[in-house]
């Protein structure tokens, strides 16, 4: 049993990457999630919601009973997540159940339930319709930009809580003030200081519906001054989530480059702070097929580190092909500065990239690197006929 679930948890936790059953079944639950977003808009016209009642049926029945399958097998080998290695399995299956993506699981799914169990008629289950519109959250899953958007809010939870007591602030005085100025003239608009929050929300978001409008010099005058700070008040929630996304895409990013490097075997050797100070010195490259990278017998000022795809090496012998861990351009580097090869990508490839000081002060400062790339291009000379004297 304990291996089934080991299966089933890599089949749907291992987000496509496990084998291509997983990836089936990613495609499986996405296309049922896209339909009834489309069902449950098209439902939405009247006319299409009569004529067209029991497809509508027959789309939630089955979705229904999928999404639940896949709700409770989720609590099920949750088990077996790494994060909960070390937690007993009642506890990491409460664990399970109360992250927010399993909460918005569930309330997907429980407005079917409430009906079939008597808990709501036909009229109530009108309104708890809605809950089915949380289906499109169960896509967080499979999009890295919905997850981004997740980390984001989280990380600056406390910089946006400061800007909506900011906005509340301005939304208070706003509200006071066109009240005091325009009360006594509009008291259906602005007869209070609530009813006249509407006007200021709808201005300071810079809307400005004019169903509500000062109609006084002091009102309208007022009413400038509500748009401008307006401006900067959603201007500093523009900006702590744009500073967010740039900050979060540069970690995840740092984590990606931060993986090539100490993946590569040349940097097997380098401490987590030495591979800190490589990753300051490379660049990523992704290159498409058929893309010449190198050419011989130009100047050499750049060595490549092979993380992904085949890159060939055209050679006076043949064609020697590199994959992930190889490297290149170094030899035109240590014999001379021109380059001795040319490259060409047979696929696409990831790279990275340095340049040839940054590559110099590497041998420099890590002997057990230079002791490698010296072996490997002095092993490298049968790539020529004698056009490379021994190092």
């Amino acid at each position: 049993m304990s291996i089934l679930r080991k299966r089933l948890f890599l089949l749907l936790e291992g987000w496509g990457q496990a084998s291509l059953a997983g990836r089936i079944i990613d495609g499986i639950l996405i296309s049922l999630i896209l339909v009834n977003i489309a069902a449950l808009t098209l439902s939405s016209i009247h006319s299409w919601a009569l004529k067209y009642q029991t497809l509508w049926v027959a789309i939630e029945i089955f979705s229904v009973i999928v999404f639940t399958a896949e709700y409770l097998a989720r609590i099920w080998v949750c088990v077996d997540n790494p994060e909960n290695i070390d937690l007993p399995s009642w506890k990491a299956r409460f664990k399970c159940i109360f992250k927010p993506i399993m909460i918005v699981d569930l309330l997907a799914i429980l407005p079917l339930y409430f009906f079939l169990f008597g808990f709501v008629g036909l009229a109530d289950m009108r309104y708890l319709r809605i809950f089915r519109v949380l289906r499109i959250m169960k896509l967080v899953r499979y999009s890295p930009a919905m997850q981004i958007m997740g980390t984001v809010l989280h990380a600056e939870k406390r910089a946006i809580f400061s800007a909506l007591m900011i906005g509340l602030v301005v939304l208070f005085l706003a509200s006071s003030v066109i009240y005091a100025v325009e009360g006594h003239i509009q008291p259906d608009a602005f007869g209070s200081i609530p009813s006249s929050m509407w006007w200021a929300m709808a201005t300071l978001t810079t809307v400005g519906y004019g169903d509500v409008t000062p109609i006084t010099l002091t009102g309208k005058i007022v009413g400038g001054f509500v748009m401008l700070m307006g401006i900067g008040v959603f201007g500093l929630w523009a900006g702590i989530m744009a500073s967010g996304f740039s900050e979060e895409l540069r970690r995840r990013g740092f984590q990606v480059q931060w993986q090539m490097i100490a993946q590569n075997p040349i940097f097997a050797s380098l401490s987590a702070k030495e591979v800190l100070d490589v990753s300051r010195e490379v660049k990523p490259v992704t290159l498409q097929s058929n893309y010449l990278i190198l050419r011989k017998n130009v100047k050499a000022d750049r060595v490549f580190f092979v993380v992904s795809g085949h890159v060939e090496a055209e050679l006076p012998k043949g064609t020697e092909i590199l994959k992930n861990g190889d490297y290149f351009g170094e030899l035109g580097i240590l014999h001379g500065g021109l380059t001795s090869t040319t490259f060409v990508t047979l696929d696409e490839v990831q790279l990275l990239e340095m340049g040839r000081r940054s590559f110099e002060e590497l041998l420099a400062r890590h002997p057990l690197v230079k002791e490698k790339i010296l072996e490997k291009a002095h092993n490298r000379r049968h790539w020529f006929d004698e056009e490379i004297s021994e190092i």
